[in-house]
């Protein structure tokens, strides 16, 4: 008995689970099987064209599914949707929403930006895109904002200061526009006796200092008042027990379990250490375990 004849919203969800088309789960990093392959294309082109709503519905609802390998997969394919020649004027906005309400973290949003990146025709960023950008940082407060960038100034070759003079993102406060200036152009107002500004700028630049000291005396204190993560030390910093004893507090239970290794390889992971009481107050956390 012949097999039946996927639908296209069948075979989207398929793409979006198992991240192929055919009947074959494709394993390894978003990048490895994220291409705009023709039979993706005419896939997307043909529901763009017949059941755009469809389309947007199914990648909605995948949002919130536990059970999808890749959220990156969700931001290739509105970043494909864009691109298509199929898409109209009335669909543009409705992705861009999308973009706006499924984006959990700075870091996915990025993600959007480099797919459209990838896929964009010319060098310049979709008109749909440059609006979805100033609306994202719009909707940040300005600690919020700084918050954001003492986490990272760029990612995936797109920094925050890009992205503000690619959406023209204007100040809407005085306390935001001291954020954006201090990203655009190192920018401070010494003379400014707003203590929620001076506090402000001071965590920006502690994040700065964060960033490039090779001191961990130095770099210790800073992680414990930011929060910090790993990722935020300098590179050479990241071989230090006192420094990762200082960032393993900040992470969440499936971060720790993913640096696991890396700390076994390192010697951090040995009986009675530090690190390891650290190791097991996270992996009998509660909180962290429910999160």
């Amino acid at each position: 008995m012949a097999a039946s004849k996927l639908t296209n919203e069948e075979k989207l969800r398929r793409l979006i689970y198992v991240n192929n088309t055919d009947a074959k789960y494709v394993s390894g990093g978003p990048d490895k099987f994220l291409s705009f392959t023709k039979s993706k294309k005419d896939l997307l082109d043909e529901l763009i064209k017949n059941s755009p709503n469809e389309l947007l519905k199914i990648i909605l609802s995948a949002n919130d599914d536990k059970l999808v390998p890749y959220r990156a997969t969700l931001y290739f394919l509105l970043a494909c949707v864009l691109k298509s020649e199929e898409v109209t004027e009335n669909v543009k906005p409705e992705v861009s929403a999308i973009v706006l309400k499924i984006c959990k973290s700075d870091k996915e949003f990025f993600n959007f930006i480099k797919y459209v990146s990838v896929l964009k025709v010319n060098k310049k960023l979709p008109p749909t895109v440059n609006k979805t950008i100033r609306k994202f940082y719009d909707s940040k407060s300005p600690q919020d904002l700084a918050n954001s960038f003492a986490k990272f100034t760029s990612y995936h070759s797109w920094s925050h200061k890009d992205l503000i003079k690619i959406g023209h993102v204007k100040s809407n406060t005085p306390l935001k526009n001291v954020v954006i200036n201090y990203i655009l152009f190192k920018k401070t107002n010494d003379k400014d006796g707003d203590s929620e500004a001076k506090n402000i700028v001071d965590v920006l630049k502690k994040s700065e200092t964060l960033r490039k000291t090779k001191d961990h005396k130095v770099a210790v204190p800073i992680i414990a008042e930011l929060k910090a993560t790993i990722n935020q030390v300098e590179p050479s910093l990241r071989k230090s027990a006192e420094v990762w004893n200082a960032v393993l507090p900040n992470m969440s239970l499936s971060e720790v379990l993913q640096t696991l290794p890396k700390l076994y390889k390192l010697g951090f992971l040995k009986k009675d250490t530090p690190t390891q009481a650290l190791i097991n107050e996270t992996l009998t956390n509660v909180e962290k375990v429910k999160a």
